[in-house]
């Protein structure tokens, strides 16, 4: 099991709107409901995603939007299920790990910006 310590950090506050275009993907495919955002966690190395991780195909929505692809790897944060999640169209450096959970992450445990965290993957 591989652990990633991180520092918790902002985002660029685009994460929720697009992701919820993919929360229904997800509740198909895993059988779990999604808070809409995601925890960024500032690494102090790059990350490349684990070998088993899994992929959602690039779509179109109803509307015309196009959306792309996007890596997603199983994990837990203090024995919480989460996903890393990793866009392909994405602006964050390489060192930064999204983190999709059921539950707002920092609201439930506390956290705020500058706090560290260990994911275990």
């Amino acid at each position: 099991m591989e652990i990633l310590k991180g520092k918790i950090v902002s985002g660029i506050g685009v994460a929720g709107n697009i992701l919820k275009d993919y929360l229904p993907i997800f509740k198909e495919k895993l059988k779990t409901v999604y808070f809409q955002g995601t925890l960024n966690l500032e690494l102090e190395e790059e990350f490349e995603m684990p070998e088993n991780s899994e992929y959602i195909e690039p779509f179109t929505k109803e509307d015309g939007t196009k959306r792309g692809g996007l890596r997603f790897a199983r994990a837990k944060i203090k024995n919480l299920p989460v996903l890393i999640v990793k866009p392909d169209l994405t602006k964050h450096p390489k060192n930064i790990v999204e983190i999709m959970a059921p539950i707002n992450i920092k609201k439930q445990y506390g956290l705020k910006d500058g706090d560290y965290l260990e994911v275990h993957i």
